[in-house]
């Protein structure tokens, strides 16, 4: 009985390889398949990394300029603030000027009329006063020829910072 059960598997054995062959054979035709499949999308994922790469370095780039342009601009805010601080300066001190011209021109009549004055002590008041008011002309035309020094300096600065740049 034993030799029919064994002839009956062996009889069946053969039939079962070509099944098997088959199974294997499909087997690995779907993951030769699959392969394929992953190789292209493998390629796929390797271009869309270098556009990735290449878009990040282009970022990188416009986000150096970004922060260059950034400092030029706070750079030059900077010195209009220092300017304008300047000329507020300016604004005050001639203000101060005026102050003190109207202060001198009532003193001067103050003083014609509380004295009888001669006429040369009237002739050097007026010159006097002549020379105050020339005095403070010729501080208000310091100030300005030193304002624009002060930019003619701040625009040969900007030149050369732009001839830098470029």
């Amino acid at each position: 009985m034993r030799k029919t059960g064994n002839a009956s598997m062996e009889a069946s054995t053969p039939h079962k390889e070509p099944e098997k062959e088959i199974i294997m054979k499909s087997n690995l035709r779907i993951v030769g398949e699959q392969n394929e499949q992953l190789k292209h999308e493998n390629e796929s994922l390797r271009m869309d990394n270098l556009l990735v790469d290449q878009n990040l370095q282009f970022q990188s780039k416009e986000l150096n300029q970004l922060k260059s342009e950034l400092d030029i601009l706070n750079h030059e805010h900077k010195k209009q603030n220092e300017l304008v601080k300047t000329l507020s300066d300016r604004l005050v001190c001639l203000s101060d000027l005026q102050n003190k011209n109207v202060e001198l021109i009532r003193e001067n009549l103050l003083l014609r009329q509380n004295s009888s004055l001669s006429l040369e002590s009237i002739k050097l008041v007026e010159e006097h006063a002549t020379l105050q008011l020339q005095n403070m002309i010729l501080r208000a035309q310091k100030d300005a020829l030193c304002g624009k020094l002060v930019r003619d300096g701040q625009l040969k600065k900007q030149s050369s910072m732009n001839n830098y740049q470029e």
